[in-house]
């Protein structure tokens, strides 16, 4: 019970506060750890039924392990930050030096006591338990029963809709294989590989229209449900919603993945970010979507004119995420250290804070814009998790939103004010729904789409009628669109739309890669209400909930082509959080 109390209270300081939610976890990790609770109780049943000796010490044995594993997990993250892998712990156990410096300074806190305390107690009341029970018969079916409850329960708890599952998952479930990284065979492999793209593409020629500059601003966790008009449960952005309701917005639209670096692939490649063998055990987040569905689309922009700029006051070396941007072509790519920020204070990833990048993008487009055409995104930072309204104590998710939205209305009256709306574009929407738990509201108001809702705002002469705009909508349905507003032929397809312009069209498919249960996909199917899930996993992809339209096997052939031109992706996510602990222990140890 110890060991358990601690890791609630490790998670309420991790995730909870993480959230803006310090108990959400409670029920999760109590319901979660059932299982191993269970499993202990078990083994105390059978000891119970042998007689001391040597054949005690088997379940004594396997109950050790149990309870070290629990124990060892809960220091790893304490220490790190994320859960015990049994595969890193043989990787890294070699490495005592290195593990110790950093496993000391927690020992010597009141959160290291405490987890080694309730790891001493634990294996004394077990060994005490073992080898004193009376009444062997009835003590073991007592422990039976119990034991058979506490799985009962653990195993039939409603699952949380929470894409860091890690955070509350049982170190037994959480080391169980996960078919996302299952392997197709060569042979398989060999196959898809060989398959001819048989997606049929409807092109649009538009070199009629009048091309027209584009903005297109991210904001960190943007969702749904923060928005009044678009979801009803929050009213976290009534600027942005004023502004929605004067020009045109996408009451149904989809982030295609659940992470920033799902939707920046997911907006300016085209492409489903579909996750790669390895990929959630891997640092290469933009690794095999180096390019553009249309592989010339930045070329295209330029020779039309276009300049194209990226601006984030966010850490561009984050992921190697400013080496990617450039690899598709922009021109200008900035971060958090440009000169522009060197007097602001810093956030989360060395961030300058919202109200810095639109007062540094007015800034460049006042004295640096070479005054023609431009194709710029903007990525926010300030509303990543935790929330906080940067120059104050303030931790509040509604208040965090409420600021970013005031920041957003002064930057769309500064563009008003230098007449860009004149023959510019703006969009603004959310890179993913937020990482937080999906609360029962949203499942009621947006069912399965809870997880992938985010906004879709369109300010300026986009060639969309204002209001709202029906049909089921997605991020991989802006580069079409795009094309379509600077006058270039643009093509759609079964899994890409055109958002933009007077020829808007919906996909017939829309897809988001979960994050609650990361070997699925989410399917939507145009003119069909209902939404549909496969599961990636190897050469046994297939529905987990088969769509009634037989077409939709274009979708499994797509998905498992997609997957077979990504290739596995290294294991080094631990190495780069260990080696930021190292280092951090290092720092304050040289500080000394």
């Amino acid at each position: 019970m110890v060991l358990l109390a601690s890791r609630m209270l490790a998670v309420r300081s991790g995730y909870g506060a993480y959230m803006d939610c310090v108990n959400c976890l409670d029920g999760p990790v109590l319901l979660q750890d059932l299982l191993p609770t269970s499993l202990l109780v078990m083994l105390a049943a059978a000891a119970a039924l042998l007689r001391p000796g040597v054949w005690r010490l088997l379940p004594t044995a396997v109950a050790f392990a149990l309870v070290c594993t629990y124990a060892i997990d809960l220091g790893v993250y304490l220490i790190f930050g994320f859960r015990l892998r049994v595969t890193d712990f043989f990787r890294y156990g070699g490495e005592a030096r290195s593990a110790w410096s950093v496993v000391f300074p927690l020992l010597t806190g009141w959160r290291g006591a405490l987890w080694l305390g309730g790891w001493i107690l634990a294996l004394i009341g077990w060994v005490t338990l073992i080898w004193r029970i009376p009444h062997r018969v009835r003590a073991a079916g007592a422990t039976g029963l119990l034991a058979a409850a506490l799985a009962a329960t653990s195993l039939l708890a409603s699952p949380v809709d929470y894409v860091h599952a890690s955070a509350f998952r049982d170190v037994l479930r959480g080391n169980r294989p996960d078919g996302v990284n299952r392997q197709f065979s060569p042979h398989q492999h060999a196959a898809l590989l060989a398959q001819l793209q048989t997606i049929e593409r409807t092109c649009t020629n538009t070199h009629a229209v009048r091309p027209r500059s584009v903005i297109l601003l991210v904001v960190e966790s943007l969702s749904a449900y923060h928005s009044q008009l678009l979801g009803g449960l929050q009213d976290s952005t009534p600027l942005l919603d004023a502004w929605a309701r004067d020009a045109s917005y996408l009451p149904d639209f989809h982030a295609n993945g659940f992470t920033t670096d799902g939707g920046l692939i997911a907006l300016l490649t085209g492409r489903v970010p579909l996750p790669a063998v390895g990929r959630y055990e891997s640092s290469k987040a933009y690794s095999g979507y180096e390019q553009p569905i249309v592989p010339d689309l930045f070329p295209q922009l330029h020779a039309a004119g276009y300049s194209s700029e990226f601006f984030t006051t966010g850490d561009l070396g984050f992921l190697d995420k400013g080496n990617w941007i450039k690899g598709l072509g922009f021109m200008h790519v900035e971060g958090a250290n440009h000169p522009f920020y060197a007097h602001y204070p810093r956030g989360g990833f060395s961030d300058a804070g919202d109200k810095a990048l639109y007062d540094r993008y007015l800034d460049w487009y006042d004295r640096e814009r070479t005054g023609g055409l431009h194709f710029s995104t903007l990525l926010t930072v300030s509303t990543h998790p935790p929330f906080h309204v940067p120059g104050t104590t303030i931790g509040d998710e509604v208040q965090a939103f409420r600021w970013a939205d005031k920041q957003v209305d002064l930057f769309i009256r500064g563009l008003m004010a230098r007449g860009y709306f004149g023959n510019g574009v703006l969009l603004v929407t959310g890179d993913h729904r937020t990482m937080t738990i999906v609360r029962p509201a949203e499942i009621a108001r947006f069912g399965a789409g809870a997880l992938s809702r985010v906004p879709m705002v369109v300010i300026g002469p986009s060639g969309l009628p204002p209001g709202a705009i029906s049909g089921r909508w997605q991020q991989t349905d802006f580069l079409a669109g795009l094309l379509f507003t600077a006058g270039q032929p643009s093509c759609i397809d079964a899994f890409r739309g055109r958002l933009l312009g007077t020829d808007a069209t919906t996909a017939r498919y829309v897809l988001h890669t979960q994050g609650v249960q990361r070997d699925r996909v989410q399917v939507w199917v145009r003119n069909d209400s209902q939404s549909y899930e496969l599961t990636m996993n190897g050469d046994d992809t297939g529905w987990v909930t088969q769509p009634k339209a037989p077409a939709t096997d274009q979708v499994l052939a797509h998905v498992n082509r997609e997957r077979a031109l990504l290739a596995p992706l290294p294991s080094d996510q631990t190495d780069m959080l260990v080696k930021s602990k190292l280092d951090s222990a290092g720092n304050a140890s040289s500080k000394r």
